[in-house]
């Protein structure tokens, strides 16, 4: 673990909104070239949360870094004050989940125990903290005799930043970490820290941070509640070896949730050294809506979408890209995001594992139908053919569920024979859909199948008051 607590105290800046703490960097740090040990970068799926992490809101905070670095000199964007100093564009950063749990982490911890803005935890964090489940509480969280609790700024005297990331099993290189406390949202506090500038913040650490080309991955963490803070956000950045730039590393809408008439704003990272994507849409229930660049350049842009989504109830999104050679990307990687319209009709999810398919995409054709899901599936322009008596053509209506010999562990249909079988000990039970029953064949089962060379057949054709702390 190094020793930060001298560098912690180099560069702290006050705003009259908030507060931000100095910005820490690993001490003469070099960032080595050599091959990762098999295993030490995470093959999570892109953009599906693991565990609970990212929260939106620390998603929102790792969307708004990226949208800078894809353009850090823009005043007019907020990516920087007229008086910033000029910072070269960089590639979009990944989420770390490691990374993420160690932020969270110092946000909830110092929160719950009356904790100042310190990149210095309150105490000696255990070295087993990870596989304790700790809240954050003191009592889980510290060795004994070691707390030094108050709401002094800068006042932490146990693990530092690069400790904490390798507790919760950060196996790259730390490189820094960026503190906020009392934004309201991340979006706000990552504001703040890259509109730092020499004309009137004592710092400029934070805006350094961000910008910066060492990390390629970050972990962001926030906390919202009683303390010495209404709120802390936190994120940690980090370099993994041999990491290859998504071309779509992030995506996130904004504001959280609303009403019928909100206009959201649907915010996704592209990058390709080869330039522009072909096409770049975010899917809402289904539709193709087209993105247009907001700012940055060809290669390394943030395109947007700006609109309602519709009555109230749970929506679903998710963003589909092509690039310059023609090959296919989504974030999330599988499954949408959800955004509530109206009071908590998502619940408290970000993520499901539902997706609808893009109404402007091409979709793999099957050798059978799906039996009830009002699609033609094998596209010989036969909707629900072979399904007992539930079939028609173009146009017409499709009863489904009611065919013969349907397997009862599928209630109003037979099992589709392709997706059934190998596929079986993925879904835990055989793939099947009824009609009006959105979800009831294993939530992306075709994806995964296509995805893992399963054996099903497929053919291609048309389906129809704060402060900062770096």
């Amino acid at each position: 673990m190094w020793d930060i607590g001298s560098s912690q105290a180099g560069c702290l800046g006050l705003l009259a909104a908030g507060a931000l703490s100095a910005c820490v960097e690993a001490p003469g740090l070099e960032i080595s070239t050599a091959d990762p040990p098999l295993g030490t970068i995470r093959q999570a799926l892109l953009g599906v949360p693991e565990d609970g992490y990212p929260s939106y809101d620390e998603l929102l905070g790792l969307v708004a870094m990226n949208r800078t670095r894809s353009d850090p000199n823009n005043p007019a964007a907020n990516t920087a004050d007229p008086c910033s100093g000029h910072r070269d564009p960089q590639p979009p950063l990944v989420h770390d989940h490691d990374a993420s749990q160690a932020a969270r982490f110092h946000c909830a911890s110092s929160s719950v125990n009356d904790g100042g803005l310190s990149h210095d935890s309150y105490c000696e964090l255990r070295t087993d903290i990870e596989a304790t489940a700790c809240d954050g509480s003191a009592s889980c969280a510290c060795e004994s005799g070691t707390e030094c609790w108050s709401c002094t700024t800068l006042g932490g005297c146990g693990t530092g930043y690069a400790g904490r990331m390798s507790r919760f099993g950060f196996t790259g290189s730390p490189v820094s970490e960026c503190g906020a406390a009392g934004y309201g949202n991340s979006w706000d506090a990552v504001t703040a820290w890259v509109t730092e500038n020499p004309c009137n913040s004592a710092t400029v650490g934070h805006r350094n941070a961000v910008t910066s080309g060492s990390p390629n991955v970050a972990g962001t963490g926030s906390h919202y509640g009683p303390g010495c803070w209404p709120g802390f956000q936190f994120a940690d950045f980090g370099s993994h070896n041999g990491l290859v730039t998504p071309r779509v590393a992030t995506a996130i809408h904004r504001p959280e949730s609303g009403g019928a008439s909100t206009e959201f704003t649907f915010y996704a990272s592209y990058y390709d050294l080869a330039g522009a994507p072909t096409a770049i849409d975010v899917v809402i229930d289904g539709v193709c809506h087209g993105m247009n660049v907001e700012i940055g350049e060809p290669g390394n842009t943030t395109f947007i979408h700006a609109g309602s989504v519709g009555a109230e109830g749970c929506h679903e999104y998710w963003v589909l890209a092509t690039d310059a050679d023609g090959e296919r990307f989504t974030y999330p990687e599988t499954g949408s995001y959800q955004i509530s319209v109206g009071s908590g009709a998502c619940g408290d999810e970000l993520y499901t594992a539902d997706r609808l398919a893009a109404d402007c995409e091409d979709l793999p054709c099957l050798d059978d139908e799906i039996c009830g899901n009002g699609v033609d599936d094998d596209c010989n322009d036969q909707i629900d053919d072979g399904c007992g008596s539930g079939g028609s053509g173009p146009g017409g209506s499709s009863t489904g569920g009611s065919g013969t010999g349907g397997d009862p562990t599928c209630p109003g249909g037979p099992c589709d024979p392709d997706l059934a079988g190998d596929n079986e000990a993925l879904s835990g039970a055989c793939a099947c859909r009824t009609v009006g029953q959105r979800g009831t064949e294993p939530a992306g089962l075709l994806w995964l199948a296509l995805a893992l060379g399963l054996p099903a057949a497929r053919r291609f054709g048309r389906r129809s008051g704060a402060r900062l702390s770096v």
